[in-house]
């Protein structure tokens, strides 16, 4: 995503940046509570400065994350570096 400038605080399915390039897919039908890794394409992003990641789905497969306030099994995002 472009637009840096969003506030978790206000942001709703109504007001949501648009999304931008797509920088890695997952392409296998998901399944609840399962870790997934994503390779990104790292040349796309621009160091030095705030990153802004959606998820969009291209499909009309169910996608469900929990909230981040829920008492199990939070969303997580891990970044490694190589």
């Amino acid at each position: 995503m472009a637009d840096t400038s969003w506030q978790e605080g206000g942001l709703t399915y109504s007001n949501r940046p648009p999304v931008g390039t797509t920088l890695g897919s997952l392409n296998n039908p998901t399944a609840s509570n399962t870790t997934y890794e994503v390779p990104l394409d790292a040349g796309r992003i621009q160091p030095g400065g705030p990153v802004s990641l959606a998820i969009d789905s291209t499909n009309s497969d169910a996608f469900y994350v929990n909230s981040n306030e829920a008492t199990t099994n939070r969303p997580q995002l891990v970044l490694t570096f190589s």
